[in-house]
């Protein structure tokens, strides 16, 4: 009797561990799952999804979310295409490129009213820009028709002295290849300038544009 009622005192210990124990392994998973949430989307074939895999499975579609214990649901927004990614990136460097444009903009405008009084004072350093550049493309071109000159006459002579049948002698060749050399020169310093002249045109153009607006702006504010 002694025996057996050592052996119930110390095995109901035992067994109360245990079955706690098979309690516990069997109310875990139930608690995860309650502690969790559960996942609900469609994917691009219209076949829904439940459970924690929905979100990989749908992995560009809106995913619905249901928390455990807590009530309504959540909505998590598809992740955006490359297409969508390309279109906020060129936005975004197309808006910065605006913003440099803008600011450099400024900067010359302030440059601007720093240097000039009055509209006639750009005016005036236009127009005798404007003169020197084409005083020197009229003094080109005079020495670009005397450089033509030359060549058709070392042109000429080389066709004559072919024509006599003993050949372009190498003093003619000499002749014609530098006057040939020096005509493309002057053709390109003439075009250069030509180009340089139009270019200053639309400068200062558009300088008294944006000086005649900020004296505007000014004036504006002034009356207020």
């Amino acid at each position: 009797m002694l025996k057996e009622f050592v052996d119930q005192v110390y095995m109901k210990p035992i067994t109360l561990l245990f079955t706690v124990t098979i309690a516990s392994l069997l109310a875990a998973p139930f608690s995860t799952a309650m502690a969790g949430s559960i996942k609900k989307c469609k994917d691009a074939q219209g076949r829904w999804h439940y459970g924690s895999s929905a979100a990989k499975a749908c992995a560009h579609s809106e995913v619905i979310e249901f928390k455990a214990g807590k009530a309504g649901k959540t909505l998590h927004a598809p992740p955006p295409t490359q297409k969508e990614l390309d279109t906020r990136k060129a936005t975004k460097q197309a808006e910065k490129q605006k913003q440099e444009q803008l600011a450099e903009q400024a900067a010359q405008d302030k440059l601007l009213a720093a240097s000039y009084a009055h509209e006639d004072d750009i005016i005036y350093e236009r127009n005798r820009k404007l003169k020197d550049l084409q005083a020197g493309i009229d003094s080109g071109e005079a020495t670009l028709a005397s450089l033509r000159a030359v060549r058709d006459r070392s042109q000429k002579r080389a066709e004559e002295e072919n024509a006599s049948g003993k050949g372009v002698s190498k003093a003619t060749e000499k002749t014609l290849a530098s006057a040939e050399r020096q005509v493309k020169r002057h053709e390109r310093a003439i075009l250069e300038k030509t180009r340089e002249l139009e270019e200053m045109k639309q400068y200062y153009e558009h300088a008294l544009e944006r000086y005649r607006a900020m004296k505007q702006r000014r004036a504006g504010v002034g009356e207020r």
